[in-house]
């Protein structure tokens, strides 16, 4: 299980806060992402120094169940 970031980015993509979230791969946590009902403007999900993905809200809509 690896320990990922999603960070809430305003609308010039500056970071205002941040959520942990443990997963077993990149796509579970780009779901965990969705699901956490968060409303920003976008996100962006990290391991340690690697990007997973910044996801627009719109994006994060499309991906919830």
């Amino acid at each position: 299980m690896a320990c990922y970031r999603v960070y809430l980015l305003d609308e010039t993509d500056r970071i205002f806060s941040w959520q942990p979230i443990d997963r077993d791969s990149d796509d579970a946590a780009i779901l965990a992402a969705a699901r956490l009902g968060v409303r920003s403007p976008a996100v962006e999900i990290w391991t340690g120094a690697r990007k997973i993905a910044h996801l627009t809200a719109e994006e994060l809509d499309r991906r919830r169940p």
